[in-house]
C-alpha cells in the first residue's frame, strides 16, 4: 500500500531528526557549563579593565586640553556593530539584535557595521535605505586574527557600539549594547577626579589601550554572545526534539489507523469471497 509505506519513510525521517536534535541539545548543554564558568570566572577582570580604559580617556582628554599634548588621533565618529550569527538555529536572537539596531540607527548620526549572514539578509530583505560594512566571520564566533582584522576596521572611531546577544538566564536572552572604547559614561565618573602617574607617557598608554584594550573588550563580548548563542541554540534544539516526539506519536497513531484499515478491508475482501463462494456452492 503506497500511503503506507510513506507514513513509514516520513518516520524514518522524523526519528533521524529527533536524534539530531537530542544531539546537538547535549552538545549544547555540556558547551553552555563550560562557557558558563569562563564568562563568570572573567566578568571581574573585564569590569576592571573597562574602568581602566575609562580613566586613561578622561585623563588624556583633561591633558590635551589643560596641557596641549598631542595624543594618538580619533576620528570623532561613532561606529554601531550588529552582531549576529551565519547560521539560523538560534530562536528569534538574531531578529530581536537586528531590530533594536536599525531602530537606535535611525535616531543617531552613526556609520553601520553588520556581522554575520543572517544580519546582512535582514538588512537586505527590511529595505533599509542606509549603507552600511557587512563583515562575515568563518564561524559565529571569530578567531584571533578575525578579531584583529575587526580592531583595525575599528581602530580610528571614538566610539564602537556593539549590539549583541546577551545572556541574562538558559531561558533569557536579551540585547545587550556596549561601547567597547569606553567613551560614554556617567556624569558622576566623568566629573571625578583623577590622580594618576603615568609610565610612560599617556600618548603610548592610550595608544595601546586603544588597540590591546579595546581588542580585549570585544573577546569579552564575543565570549557573551557565544554564551548567549549557546543558551537560545539549546532552547531551540530542546524545542525541536519535544516537536519531534509528538511528530513521532503522531505519525504512529496514523501507521496504525491506515494498518488497521487495511487490515479490515482484507478481512472484509476475504469474507466477501467465502460469501461468494458459498453462493456458488448452492447453485
Amino acid at each position: 500500500m503506497p500511503a503506507l509505506t510513506q507514513l513509514k519513510e516520513e518516520l524514518i525521517d522524523i526519528t533521524t531528526m529527533k536524534s539530531i536534535t537530542s544531539a546537538l541539545t547535549e552538545a549544547s548543554a555540556g558547551r553552555i557549563k563550560k562557557i558558563r564558568d569562563q564568562f563568570e570566572r572573567n566578568v571581574k577582570i573585564y569590569y576592571e579593565i573597562s574602568h581602566i580604559y575609562h580613566l586613561v580617556r578622561i585623563s588624556a582628554f583633561k591633558m590635551k586640553i589643560e596641557e596641549k599634548i598631542e595624543l594618538p588621533k580619533l576620528d570623532l565618529k561613532t561606529l554601531s556593530v550588529a552582531m549576529t550569527s551565519n547560521q539560523r538555529f538560534y530562536g528569534a536572537v538574531n531578529t530581536n539584535v537586528m531590530r533594536t539596531f536599525i531602530n537606535n540607527a535611525q535616531q543617531g548620526k552613526t556609520e553601520l557595521m553588520v556581522i554575520g549572514l543572517t544580519g546582512q539578509g535582514y538588512m537586505q530583505s527590511s529595505g533599509f535605505g542606509k549603507q552600511f560594512e557587512s563583515v562575515t566571520f568563518t564561524k559565529d564566533i571569530p578567531n584571533i586574527e578575525e578579531a584583529k582584522s575587526f580592531i583595525e576596521k575599528t581602530q580610528n572611531f571614538d566610539s564602537v557600539i556593539i549590539y549583541y546577544p546577551k545572556f541574562v538566564s538558559l531561558v533569557n536572552q536579551t540585547i545587550g549594547t556596549s561601547d567597547i572604547t569606553q567613551a560614554k559614561v556617567s556624569d558622576e565618573k566623568e566629573n571625578q577626579e583623577i590622580k594618576i602617574l603615568f609610565e610612560p607617557e599617556l600618548p603610548k598608554i592610550l595608544d595601546f589601550f586603544n588597540r590591546q584594550v579595546r581588542s580585549l573588550l570585544f573577546l569579552r563580548v564575543m565570549l557573551e554572545t557565544d554564551l548567549s548563542l549557546t543558551a537560545a541554540r539549546l532552547l531551540s534544539m530542546s524545542a525541536a526534539e519535544e516537536r519531534s516526539d509528538e511528530l513521532v506519536k503522531e505519525k504512529k497513531t496514523e501507521i496504525s489507523r491506515v494498518t488497521s484499515s487495511f487490515i479490515n478491508a482484507q478481512l472484509l475482501e476475504t469474507f466477501s469471497s467465502i460469501k461468494l463462494w458459498d453462493n456458488q456452492e448452492e447453485f
